[in-house]
């Protein structure tokens, strides 16, 4: 027979999962009936933003592969 410690972590353990379920479920509710009102704005930024996306993800790999290579040579002894 379990313990009354073992019933209470289960129930806290039980409202903690059915808050986070709550709450990601609000969140996900939230995302979709602003996408579905809002879907003629969201359109026309994105087509904007377009011409920018290879230009900035050029930058976000140039980025990347430097904190790479400084990683490398100064923390991971890489080259020594």
């Amino acid at each position: 027979m379990p313990s009354s410690g073992w019933r209470q972590l289960n129930l806290a353990s039980f409202t903690q999962f059915i808050g986070y379920a709550l709450g990601m479920g609000a969140v996900l509710v939230a995302v979709t009936v602003c996408a579905a009102m809002f879907r003629g704005v969201v359109a026309q930024w994105l087509r904007r933003a377009v011409p920018y996306v290879h230009r900035m993800s050029a930058l976000f790999l140039m980025g990347a592969g430097s904190y790479l290579i400084y990683y490398w040579v100064f923390y991971a002894d890489f080259f020594f």
